[in-house]
This record gives structure tokens, sequence and C-alpha cells, in this order.
């Protein structure tokens, strides 16, 4: 497995290239990287069809940038060539160093399948980490939440507990394993399921549910519901 803003070596049509991984998905099992090497990107590359860079490696391909005869560039070249120097010199000072280099990319808070609350308007919504990825030098997650996929920053993503749908009414928390109370209906299972978003409802606040067949029950306060 490989992190994000790691120097890795890919196999392209005309040769190994040293590229920074900037997003990382799962699927079934298995991972898969966006790999950003000089002026192109690589899209979903196969974890066996990777390996992280070694140091030596690095010094030599930014040595060769730093000393390289060229030609007249473009602006696009310049800034590209910029670039993808600053990440070199970045990736060699961690390899070095073996510790985190200051301005490199910062470490993800989440892993894939992390469960995490999803900020949503006034409320916070069960999701599950798919993807991870980084935007305009900021984190960036691919969150399931009820069936749907949604790209958003990291600011936007919580740990369970972090935040007020941690502690609510009754010990209720995002994610917990709770029951709805319905009379002559105490012990069937049909009515199991999980708190999948809590909402701020004047002092208290207000649930939905995912029952366990795959419904969702909204508008729920904390008598509707007890721990299972």
């Amino acid at each position: 497995m490989f992190e994000l803003g790691q120097p890795v070596v890919v196999q392209s049509g005309d040769g190994q290239h040293i590229g920074e991984v900037i997003g990382e998905w799962g699927s079934a099992g298995s991972l898969f990287y966006d790999v950003s090497l000089l002026q192109t990107v690589r899209k979903a590359v196969p974890q066996h069809e990777l390996r992280l860079a070694t140091a030596s490696e690095v010094n030599g391909l930014l040595s060769s940038f730093m000393t390289a005869q060229v030609g007249a560039f473009t602006e696009r070249d310049v800034l590209l060539r910029h670039q993808y120097t600053m990440f070199l010199a970045r990736a060699l000072s961690e390899l070095d160093a073996s510790q985190p280099a200051e301005g490199q990319m910062p470490e993800a808070r989440f892993g894939l399948g992390d469960k995490v609350a999803l900020r949503e308007d006034d409320a916070l919504v069960l999701g599950i980490v798919r993807g991870r990825a980084v935007r305009n030098a900021q984190a960036h997650y691919l969150v399931e939440t009820l069936g749907e996929e949604r790209m958003v920053p990291e600011d936007a993503v919580l740990a369970l507990g972090e935040s007020y749908a941690g502690h609510t009414g009754q010990g209720m928390r995002l994610g917990g394993r709770v029951r709805f109370v319905a009379p002559g209906h105490e012990n069937d299972d049909d009515f199991l399921g999980v708190v999948c978003s809590v909402r701020r409802a004047g002092q208290g606040a207000e649930y939905a549910i995912l029952f366990d067949d795959g419904d969702v029950l909204e508008g729920l306060s904390s008598a509707d519901l007890r721990l299972a």
C-alpha cells in the first residue's frame, strides 16, 4: 500500500518513470492509484504495477533535471518542470531523513473503508471512505453515503464521535446499532438498524436509521429508538 505524496516508479510505453501518488481508490478488494508524472497523470494504476522509488533513483533524476542543457520551453513547460522538481526535492528529503519533510503532502486522516461522519448542511451523515485524492494541495475523500458517492474536501469529514453526533439523546451515536420502537415488535429483528443521520432539532436531535434490509426511516426522535 502506498501513501499520498510518495514517489513511485510506474511503467509506461516509453519506459519507467517516477511519479507522485495523488489518488488512492478501492474497488472489489483491489487498490488502484493515480500517479502524477511530469506532464501527465496516470489514472487508476493497479497496485502491483507500482513500486516505491529509491533515494538513489530520485536523486539521479533530480540531478539530471538540475544539470540538463535544454532548449526553449513554453510557460506551461516551465511550470510543470518547476512543480516536478519541487516534488522530487521533497521526496528525496523524506527518503534521506526517513521522516516527513516540510511542505510535503499531509498524511491522510482516514483510510479506505473507514466509517466517517460527513457534514451535510445541519446534519452529519454516516459514510464509508471509498477513495482519496489531492486537489489544489488539499486532501479530498470519496465518501459513500446511502449508496451514493461524493468527493468532498477533508474538512467536510469527521471521525465518528468527533462532533455532536457522537453523544446525543439517550446515548444514540451516528453509526450505532439501534432498534426502532414499535408496539408488538419489541423483539422483531426486522426493526434493527444503524443510525445513519443525526440532525440538530431544537434542543435535541432528529435521527434517521438504516434498516438491515436497506430501507431508511427518517424524522425520528430518541424516544422512537433504543440501543440494540
